[in-house]
């Protein structure tokens, strides 16, 4: 930064700007956190697989389904560390949970900068003017676990046509027929495939990308009355803070759910793997990842907005008032007008489905995301005050015990556009019986009005979801 006088030392200028960077942390980087496995540093009974140390969980790469209308559930994983993953009834063994702090950022990716300057001018002996101006933007990144799909959360089914569903008509016939392409396939009914709890892997982690600016003008002028002590001050101020949330790599449920029933090769596969008929067995093949191409028709990114504005208006002017025996009464007094301004908004599908587009009005259309109801709220808030400083006894009056007493009272009134008026008083004594004892009392009446979030947002059950809180 710098400083600067002009016109002839009348006026300076005052700059200052900074930059900052920082990068990600993710857990998978500390030893002491690289897994969510602990239990190596427990004692017993507490370091065993399984016990409250250990937070690996079953959602994971090797997916979990249900065939058909049967109640069973199956999983699709490598049994005794076998080369290739098989179709099992059994329940995933612990040795193969999904361990999330491969994914998690401890400490987000940051970079910031911000720009400040003020300016001062003599317009005359006794009137300043004066200016301020601050600018701030900062980007963060964080992550974590690739998106969970549950069928809690949405019922994903693979169409019996599906051509990556192991129980679908690609691999299974009435007869045993082979496909037009001559490949195998076994003797039996095709099923649907209803998929139970799986990570979407495909998609790579989850990627939360926050953007923020600030910014702040203020103006006003300043002086003193004649030769009086008294001096004012009146200003105007203009400041906002505007915030984009984004989930990069969201998922759209309908169209998870559209993929999932294509039966072409641009349907959507639950699967790490590709399937083929061996010696009457339907057994994997190769692996496999969803090309950009399908995920494209199912991801999009999920926005948030949110936008506050303050604007002012404020005047003061306080001095002494005269002279008693123990020293010099001193008051102020003032008046505010504010506006104040909120906004939280997410897009069509985000918040909730717009009408008309044949999805649940009530319902949004993002995987393990609640929907949410847009704010746009604002009030105005008119204020004055007044306070008096009223000194008592002073060491100059010679009281025994009493060095000094001082009565300090105020008051401020307050009118809400959208809550009503409130007066607040506030009295205190300051009693200093020796240069190394001070005793003060006081009583004040304190108000909060409540906050136009609390006011305008409607209370509605959520599930803590990405996009989430705000990490900038």
């Amino acid at each position: 930064g710098f400083a600067r006088k002009f016109a002839g030392g009348k006026g300076i200028f005052v700059f200052g700007a900074s930059l900052y960077n920082r990068d990600a942390i993710y857990l998978r980087e500390r030893e002491v956190s690289k897994s969510a496995d602990k239990t190596a540093r427990q004692r017993p009974p507490f370091n065993v697989a399984g016990s409250a140390y250990d937070d690996r969980t079953s959602v994971g790469i090797w997916p979990s389904f249900r065939v058909g209308t049967a109640t069973a559930v199956n999983w699709f994983y490598p049994v005794n560390n076998a080369p290739l993953p098989t179709i099992n009834t059994a329940t995933l063994p612990r040795a193969l949970f999904a361990d999330y702090n491969a994914f998690v950022a401890g400490q987000p990716m940051s970079a910031r900068g911000s720009l400040n300057g003020r300016v001062e001018y003599k317009l005359t002996p006794r009137v300043t003017a004066f200016a301020e101006f601050t600018g701030y933007q900062s980007k963060s990144q964080t992550g974590r676990q690739p998106i969970t799909l549950n069928a809690s959360d949405r019922v994903v089914i693979l169409s019996v046509d599906n051509p990556f569903n192991p129980f679908g008509s690609r691999f299974r016939s009435a007869t045993g027929a082979p496909n037009s392409d001559g490949t195998p396939r076994v003797t039996g009914a095709p099923q649907t495939l209803q998929v139970q709890s799986m990570l979407m892997t495909d998609g790579g982690p989850e990627k939360i990308e926050v953007t923020s600016r600030m910014y702040r003008l203020l103006a006003g002028l300043q002086g003193k009355i004649g030769r009086t002590s008294w001096d004012w001050e009146a200003a105007a101020m203009v400041g906002g803070v505007r915030a984009t949330d984004i989930s990069v790599n969201a998922i759209r449920d309908s169209k998870l759910v559209a993929a999932a029933l294509r039966t072409d090769a641009t349907a959507w596969n639950p699967f790490p793997y590709t399937f083929k008929v061996v010696n009457g067995a339907v057994v994997a093949d190769q692996p496999y990842q969803n090309p950009v191409s399908v995920r494209e028709t199912y991801t999009q990114p999920a926005k948030r907005i949110g936008h506050s504005r303050m604007d002012s208006l404020d005047a003061r002017a306080g001095g002494d008032v005269l002279n008693l025996w123990s020293g010099t009464l001193a008051t102020s007094f003032g008046a505010e007008w504010r506006r104040e301004m909120k906004e939280d908004h997410r897009e069509p599908f985000v918040g909730f489905n717009p009408p008309g587009s044949g999805l649940d009005p009530t319902d949004n259309d993002i995987l393990v995301t609640s929907p949410k109801f847009p704010l746009k709220a604002s009030r105005t808030i008119s204020s004055v005050y007044a306070e008096a400083a009223v000194p008592l006894v002073s060491p100059k009056n010679q009281i025994p015990l009493v060095r000094a007493l001082d009565l300090s009272t105020s008051a401020r009134f307050e009118h809400y556009s959208d809550f009503g008026n409130t007066t607040k008083p506030k009295f205190g004594l300051t009693w200093k019986p020796h240069p190394r004892v001070l005793t003060r009392i006081s009583h004040n009446q304190g108000f909060r009005a409540p906050d136009l979030i609390q006011l305008y947002t409607p209370t509605q059950f959520s599930v803590a979801s990405p996009p989430g809180e705000r990490d900038a």
